[in-house]
């Protein structure tokens, strides 16, 4: 078990690694809605990452603007979180409006526009809905997903009711996927407390489960 995890989270680390290396940062996934198909395995990114090149639109004749960020200064976005902050924010997931992204391990139906590997992973483990500008998220039953160190419940046999998902909120799947939520039209607005936004790298998010389930005091809860 120690081994898959420790794969686990070497493929997270790999995908990351080959967006900095060459030199495509925050590089997005595609999904369903980009016509390349419901499938992307993270394990794949590497070679993925080396044949594609980023689409670029010229920027009113002072240079050039690259399409994915100009979507990512206006559309709800996810981005990773890793250990290591050379590997963090490397990886973008877009969430389309009207739109459910599914992320988790390939099932027999298919279907996940997202695809994650490792033995804490089940098929549509997470589903994160983005309607009238709101995102929000679903753990399947039995699968481990937390908003901001807390996690969703899922009883019965049910899957977890709906979490309002906000920006710079935490949102952590299984034991080793962990991302941040961008949502730029409520970044706008500034921090819903005022002061700033919470810092969200790795180990943020570690105290900040570790104050959710009663072990640690040392932070200030966002």
């Amino acid at each position: 078990a120690a081994q898959l995890e420790a794969e686990e989270r070497a493929a997270a680390a790999a995908a990351a690694a080959a967006s900095i290396m060459t030199g495509v940062p925050q590089l997005k996934l595609p999904s369903a809605s980009d016509g390349m198909g419901d499938f992307m395995d993270m394990g794949l990114m590497a070679s993925m990452v080396t044949s594609r090149s980023t689409s670029r639109v010229s920027n009113n004749g002072d240079g050039v603007e690259s399409i994915e960020a100009q979507r990512r200064a206006t559309e709800p976005h996810l981005l990773n979180i890793h250990e290591d902050p050379m590997l963090s924010r490397a990886l973008c997931y877009f969430l389309p409006a009207g739109r459910s992204t599914v992320m988790g391990s390939k099932g027999p139906q298919g279907g996940e526009d997202v695809l994650l590997r490792g033995p804490s992973i089940r098929p549509a483990h997470c589903t994160i809905h983005h309607e009238n500008g709101e995102l929000t998220a679903v753990a399947a039953p039995g699968c481990r997903v937390l908003v901001n160190g807390r996690e969703l419940a899922t009883t019965g046999g049910q899957p977890s009711p709906p979490e309002r998902l906000r920006h710079n909120d935490r949102l952590f799947i299984g034991t080793n996927y962990c991302f941040v939520v961008v949502h730029p039209g409520e970044a706008a607005s500034g921090p819903p407390s005022g002061g700033e936004w919470p810092e969200g790298d790795w180990d943020f998010v570690n105290r900040e489960m570790a104050v959710a389930q009663g072990l640690g005091s040392d932070l200030t809860v966002s």
